[in-house]
């Protein structure tokens, strides 16, 4: 099952978006802040991630060129 991390400070979107991917067979994963979706992002394998631009911690646009980032 694909997998998808949600990184969003607005918990209604991530709800949201969790029901949807859920519903459409995906595993969906949130975070609410740039750490923690980094960290979530470190910790397993994801297909896709719905990052947000404007995050409490920091900007998700920052967090894209980082080696946090694994491509497969």
């Amino acid at each position: 099952m694909p997998r998808i991390l949600i990184i969003d400070d607005d918990r209604a979107i991530c709800r949201m978006l969790t029901v949807i991917s859920e519903g459409l067979g995906h595993d969906a994963v949130s975070a609410f802040t740039l750490k923690d979706g980094l960290k979530k992002a470190l910790a397993g394998k994801f297909a896709v991630v719905l990052l947000d631009v404007r995050l409490p911690d920091g900007n998700g646009l920052n967090a894209l060129p980082t080696k946090f980032w694994r491509y497969y």
